[in-house]
């Protein structure tokens, strides 16, 4: 995913029909993901909080 301003753009269809996961904390390297899902083709990504 790429992130144009506030706007998140899918890598692989180029849409901004994006859907936001909950936050996800890991306690070994105290950093909090999130998963985003494009709602148009499917594809997943991480993104560190």
């Amino acid at each position: 995913m790429k992130k144009t301003g506030y706007a998140i753009e899918c890598t692989k269809c180029g849409s901004y029909n994006i859907k936001k996961g909950e936050p996800i904390a890991n306690a070994q390297t105290n950093a909090i993901f999130q998963t985003l899902k494009c709602n148009d083709c499917g594809h997943e990504s991480k993104e560190t909080v």
